[in-house]
């Protein structure tokens, strides 16, 4: 194939011969069909097209020939003009070949109108100049360089082909679907309905749906939902074609027309679906090697990072299961420990953060004691970092707000962390005056230790002001396990616990004697100071039997528990503060006066 100068346009075709399968083809670009009663074509220039082989021919192929050689970018559409009839656009390449094998034998001579959003971006164009101007049309695609990464991913499943012509030149675009409802073509474009063409919802990637006429933000998106999209229905597949401002990928499988043909757009930059041919002709394959290591360990990251304890066999039969693929043990190792590498790498991203939000918190809430402790002696021997122990945090207003309405009593419980880096979570929650539970003030630690329990209470004395320890009521939940077991005997324990007065609590004390004396004997151990309220201190104004207020605020974390510090940190803080105003609204709404 050979481009004439502009000079040469009118001359007729070279002798090709008898026998020959090569035809010229005359292009009008960069103009408009006016159809009617005198159907012409109004503006633009022609570019003429020498030794054209008429086997392979397809729009695909007459797209790259006009961009490669006269440097016409943009979405074309390709028409015929016919007398007493006017311009028919071609729609598929069964109709463009099968009008080029007509004049075989009638002059050798082809002329196609090109209609549509081209863009001239050479000063020379081969030859083929245009004085017409490109900015009456809108949506030009422009050669414009690919996002950084955009085509670094697949490489280990072998799924990008060569770009080299023969690539392209073996795909036999000729093949025709059964039926042309079968075949989605920008025919009835959504501009031309009156609707918008659909985008990609981020939400959507683990299982996409993809449309004709589609918007992505990038090369990478389309390609990892052309991927997903595939392997959702056991069906292999390869990009034959990735430059700059195209991709096309198609079944690599004898006898399967399945294809799709996307472009990158002037202005953002995102890429539209040009060309989609639907529908598979081979059926399911469980053996799909687009299931790669790669593809499993980016789509399973979120649940290695909620799930971090998940064994290899139950990660393996999971992505067996969703994707209905052979996925073997070998494969399954890979991809979990590189997706717990992520997880853990982001983990320690987020830790690198600490610093940085804590002096935030401190800026932003002036009074506000937070305080970190790293292991002591510890120092990695690369980074030169130290490594994180635990995080106390009580805000200035919860703490001011304890010690100006509430009682001096408050719980203290521990919970178990579910992020990847566990650990747990030591709290202190006071009495509101509305008798709800009130944070005051929380910690993540490594876990529930003596050392760690002192460390959290000087830190809470010191920001209670507490110096008259006599004042004070602390509840906690021991948990011991005494042995003593029925019904009847609980009962009784509730009664004593629930007497109000020295003379009722002697009289319940008598009654569970009387049901097991080795019970009575074991609370004579504990002082009754600790466990009931006929003997509880009158200066706490309350007489709560158990530390429901702790498990209360737990049940209302159970999200935050699972995040990583920063996340954890910020899902407390965020409770807290909603809670304190919800609070406040209900009061003033309540009380007016």
């Amino acid at each position: 194939m050979s481009t004439r100068s502009k000079e040469l346009n009118n001359e007729p075709p070279p002798n090709y011969g008898n026998g020959s399968i090569e035809i010229t083809m005359r292009c009008y670009i960069w103009g408009k069909c006016i159809n009617g009663h005198d159907a012409h074509y109004e503006g633009g220039e022609i570019c003429v097209f020498d030794y054209v082989e008429v086997t392979g021919i397809s729009l695909f192929e007459m797209d790259r020939m006009l961009e490669n050689e006269a440097r016409a970018y943009g979405d074309k559409r390709c028409h015929i003009l016919i007398e007493e009839y006017g311009f028919r656009r071609l729609w598929h390449d069964k109709e463009l070949y099968g009008y080029c094998a007509e004049y075989l034998d009638y002059g050798r001579r082809v002329d196609l109108y090109i209609e549509g959003d081209v863009n001239d971006e050479s000063e020379d164009n081969n030859g083929c100049n245009s004085d017409a101007s490109s900015g009456e049309f809108s949506g030009k695609d422009s050669d414009y360089e690919m996002e950084e990464g955009d085509d670094d991913d697949y490489e280990d499943n072998g799924d990008i082909g060569s770009d080299s012509e023969n690539d392209v030149d073996n795909f036999d675009v000729d093949a025709a679907p059964d039926s042309e409802s079968d075949f989605e073509s920008l025919h009835g474009s959504g501009d031309e309905q009156g609707r918008k063409p659909p985008t990609v919802n981020p939400k959507d990637m683990h299982n996409p749906k993809i449309k004709l006429e589609q918007y992505f933000s990038n090369f990478k998106e389309f390609k990892e939902a052309v991927r997903t999209w595939n392997i959702k229905r056991g069906r292999p597949f390869k990009f034959v074609k990735h430059d700059k401002v195209k991709v096309m990928a198609k079944c690599p499988r004898e006898g399967c027309d399945w294809y799709i043909y996307a472009r990158k757009l002037s202005g953002a930059g995102s890429v539209q679906v040009r060309t989609f041919q639907r529908k598979h002709k081979r059926g399911f394959s469980y053996h799909n090697e687009s299931v790669s290591s790669s593809w499993v360990t980016k789509n399973y990251c979120e649940t290695v990072r909620e799930n971090p304890r998940l064994d290899l066999k139950s990660f393996t039969n999971k992505v067996r299961k969703e994707n209905k693929c052979l996925f073997s043990k070998y494969q399954g190792y890979r991809a979990k420990r590189a997706a717990t590498k992520i997880v853990q790498r982001d983990e320690t991203d987020h830790y690198k953060k600490l610093p940085d939000y804590i002096n935030e918190i401190k800026r932003s809430n002036p009074g506000t004691t937070v305080i970190m402790k790293v292991v002591d002696g510890y120092c990695d021997v690369v980074t030169r970092q130290q490594k994180f122990q635990r995080l106390y945090m009580c805000f200035a207003g919860v703490k001011q707000g304890f010690l100006a309405v509430c009682r001096p009593i408050f719980g203290l419980d521990g919970t178990f962390l579910k992020g990847p880096a566990g650990g747990v979570l030591l709290t202190a929650v006071g009495v509101d005056p509305n008798n709800g539970f009130y944070s005051i003030a929380y910690a993540s630690t490594e876990g529930e230790t003596k050392d760690s329990w002192m460390w959290f209470l000087t830190l809470l004395r010191e920001d209670l002001q507490i110096e008259k320890n006599y004042e004070w009521t602390i509840m906690s939940d021991k948990q011991k396990v005494a042995g003593f077991k029925g019904t009847t005997l609980r009962r009784a324990l509730w009664k004593a616990a629930k007497a109000t007065t020295l003379a009722k609590f002697s009289t319940k004390m008598r009654e569970l004697v009387e049901i097991d004396i080795e019970a009575a004997k074991w609370l004579d151990t504990k002082q009754p100071i600790e466990w009931t309220r006929s003997h509880f201190s009158t200066f706490s104004k309350c007489d709560m039997l158990l530390n429901n207020i702790c498990e209360s605020f737990n049940s209302k974390i159970l999200n935050a528990r699972e995040e990583h510090i920063v996340g954890l940190m910020e899902s407390l803080k965020h409770y807290v503060m909603t809670r304190l105003q919800q609070n406040r609204d209900m009061a003033k709404n309540k009380w007016k006066n």
